[in-house]
């Protein structure tokens, strides 16, 4: 009998940093392997925090005998860990569109690669990654798994607040939960007279995982002249954030699964008041 038709619901989401005790040269799994599913990936984002340069890096597609090089590219030193240089959004990277963008699209336009069960993804990297630092691969997509197709049933908000008292302590801009959660926006408004940068990153619990850092401008959204910051929608994540979109194509969404958080540190205390503001729906 032919395969029947499997819906790609589920959501997937894996983080997966590379240390000090990481070898470049190595190939290392930055989505792996697993023989249970297929997936769809949208997604896949670096955050380098060290202050060296990884060029020519590679990246490989495995079957689980044998690593297929797809293409190089360049890691710049700190991407993702200032607020001047951006994550690497290595899902749009041209030297790989042949593959894996502009390649497949769903009915919105949103291009995705699909994954068979039992491959894997595999990254080298060059140059060293010193004591404390590291790369950290965010890679996100959907399950093939014959799921009835859900829907999201109710909504949801989440204020985090930093002032002087919180100083440099990590904050839940969005705290975990049991549920699945689609978001579609996260914003900043600050009342301090000076710019503050903040990191953000995603923790399943265990560990947590660098995404980007973003400037929160003095006085943003405390002025008629000064709008509030869009963290969702900053270029410098949008390799992550806005890569999927709903079923009018009207707004973009990033799906998070129960039990991970969405985390945000300052690096110096703010004289003021800093608000983010998280809304979306909850997959009921």
């Amino acid at each position: 009998m032919a395969d029947s038709l499997l819906l790609s619901n589920s959501m997937y989401l894996e983080c997966i940093s590379l240390t000090a005790s990481s070898s470049s040269g190595t190939a290392y799994a930055i989505i792996t392997a697993t023989s249970s599913y297929d997936r769809r990936i949208y997604g896949i984002s670096i955050a380098n925090t060290s202050a060296v340069n990884h060029l020519t890096c590679t990246l490989w597609l495995s079957d689980g005998t044998t690593n297929y090089q797809m293409g190089k590219l360049d890691v710049p030193a700190n991407s993702g860990n200032t607020s001047t240089i951006s994550a690497v959004d290595l899902f749009t990277k041209s030297v790989f569109g042949g593959l894996l963008t502009n390649s497949m699209a769903d009915n919105m336009g949103v291009w995705y690669f699909n994954l068979p069960k039992t491959w894997s993804m595999k990254f080298t990297y060059t140059n060293t990654l010193s004591t404390g630092n590291e790369m950290t691969f965010t890679s996100f997509g959907e399950i093939y798994d014959s799921y009835n197709i859900r829907h999201t049933s109710s909504g949801f908000e989440q204020s985090a607040t930093f002032s002087s008292a919180t100083g440099t302590n990590t904050i839940d801009l969005l705290s975990s939960s049991i549920y699945d959660r689609r978001i579609y926006g996260l914003s900043s408004t600050s009342t301090d007279g000076t710019a503050r940068t903040m990191t953000i990153k995603l923790s399943n619990g265990v560990n947590s995982y660098l995404l980007y850092t973003e400037s929160i401008l003095a006085n943003s959204g405390n002025a008629t002249t000064i709008a509030s910051g869009d963290i969702f929608y900053d270029a410098l994540i949008q390799g992550l954030f806005t890569r999927t979109a709903d079923s009018e194509g009207a707004c973009y969404y990033f799906n998070l699964p129960a039990g991970w958080s969405i985390t945000g540190k300052l690096s110096g205390s703010t004289t003021g008041v800093i608000t983010i503001k998280t809304i979306g729906e909850v997959y009921g």
